[in-house]
């Protein structure tokens, strides 16, 4: 294992920036196991990653890199039109807006369409932080927040995002060929010098897919006009979730001084997306102290990386307790356009199979003006006294469904979003055909999953 260590760090060190391959690199996922120390986690890493089951494992890296190719060739296809039609105006700024000298805290979340503009500009809502911008600004503090859009914002939105006190990140226009091209000869090498150390032909795609991941490229993007913009210390308080974008504000944050928090504000089917490694080199990248509201996450994060005396058990910020009738007898969908089109269509046929009822279809916020989904929903014939919750994949919504009490059905592929038991150890889980399983609670764990009530808020720990 410490030559392992050894030889990751050495590989870090000749691709030119120590920070950039685990910090920046989006495929985080699929590295952990190999230098993290506990054999749970190779438990876990094979139950969640299908290692086990090499073909599953190589036909999914192979899909990440053809969808990353295509992710990439596209990005630089917007990139250059966006230019051509600005006429090169702020061709290399990916962060719209500044930090205000009088800003005491620094939030970050996302805008999950353009109708959400409205209501966070108008309402001051946030669907991840709830009332926590009203209990700031009693402590009279000053708050500005971070966001990623998840659509590609105009001109117009982004100006009057900006003149609303909003730092706007905005992935979708920006791009560098220069530094694709530098990344793509430093990390080549390196990529297939660990194909032969590794052995795996599964990772050494899964690499290669990760150079042409525009999140990567990204990244660094973010990271170093962070870095220039910085000009005091603050407070801040990111989401959670281990994102390459994440660790580059995070980096670039702790850099200068700043204190930075993480929330794990959504639930993981695996705790090794929550995964810290244990070497000075990457520190900054991580928040110094994480948030926790599940009782199973707060445990299982001792296996990936996490001290205790990094982790803080708190009531949930983000979600209320929700009666069972929130979640009887609909269909929630993934949050992907071509996974909820593909499972709507294998809900369709189920329904006019009479295998499944259906009362409701509940489509992730971000899709929810989706037109081919909309279309689709109106081919499905819906019954009022369905009681099944489905899921496809892995939401917070299955931890929501189970603490109030439901059972779920989830639909799974090639082994990806399947609750693991060391993850979860609250949860049964029962396979009741291929790729289909039945979750519910243990008895006696209700609360491990989601705290709505215990304990101190996340306001009570922050600090100016």
């Amino acid at each position: 294992m410490k030559n392992l260590i050894s030889f990751v760090n050495n590989l870090l060190s000749y691709i030119g920036h120590k920070r950039v391959w685990y910090i920046f690199n989006p495929f985080y996922r699929l590295i952990p196991a190999g230098y993290l120390k506990n054999e749970n986690l190779d438990i876990v890493f094979e139950k969640v990653y299908g290692c086990r089951k090499f073909r599953t494992s190589l036909r999914y890296s192979l899909k990440i890199l053809k969808d990353n190719i295509h992710g990439c060739l596209l990005r630089a296809y917007i990139y250059l039109s966006h230019n051509i039609k600005n006429k090169n105006k702020n061709k290399t700024c990916i962060i719209h807006g500044t930090l205000n000298q009088d800003t005491h805290i620094l939030i970050q979340s996302w805008l999950l369409n353009n109708k959400d503009i409205e209501n966070h500009l108008l309402n001051n809502h946030d669907y991840v932080w709830r009332d926590f911008a009203d209990k700031i600004k009693k402590q009279n503090k000053n708050l500005q927040y971070i966001i990623f859009p998840l659509f590609s914002p105009t001109e117009e939105e982004l100006l009057l995002l900006k003149k609303n006190n909003r730092i706007v990140v905005n992935l979708h226009t920006s791009f560098s060929f220069i530094l694709f091209l530098t990344l793509l000869a430093k990390h080549t090498v390196a990529v297939i010098k660990s194909f032969f150390y590794l052995k795996r032909l599964d990772y050494f795609i899964a690499y290669i897919a990760s150079i042409f991941n525009p999140r990567f490229i990204m990244s660094i993007l973010i990271y170093k006009q962070f870095k220039t913009m910085i000009k005091k210390t603050y407070v801040v308080l990111l989401p959670w979730e281990n994102h390459p974008e994440q660790k580059a504000i995070c980096a670039a944050f702790r850099e200068g001084g700043s204190t930075v928090y993480g929330y794990t504000h959504a639930g993981t089917n695996s705790v090794i997306s929550l995964n810290k490694v244990e070497n000075k080199i990457y520190e900054n990248a991580y928040p110094e102290k994480l948030f926790i509201h599940s009782r199973d996450i707060f445990k299982a994060s001792s296996y990936v990386g996490w001290k205790k005396e990094h982790l803080v058990y708190i009531k949930s910020q983000r979600f209320l307790a929700r009666s069972p009738n929130d979640f009887l007898g609909k269909v929630f969908l993934p949050y992907s356009v071509d996974g909820s089109l593909w499972f709507l269509k294998k809900i369709k046929k189920m329904i006019n199979d009479g295998k499944i009822c259906v009362k409701e279809i509940k489509i992730h916020p971000s899709f929810v003006h989706n037109e081919d989904i909309k279309a689709l929903i109106k081919e499905i014939s819906f019954d009022d006294k369905a009681t099944n919750v489905i899921i496809y994949g892995f939401t917070t919504v299955v931890l929501e469904a189970l603490e109030s009490g439901c059972s779920v059905v989830q639909y799974v592929e090639n082994s990806v979003g399947i609750v693991d038991e060391i993850t979860f150890p609250s949860i049964k889980k029962e396979e009741i055909a291929d790729g289909v399983y039945r979750l519910s609670l243990h008895e006696g764990k209700k609360g491990n999953l989601v705290n709505y009530h215990e304990g101190k808020e996340l306001i009570d720990y922050i600090c100016f």
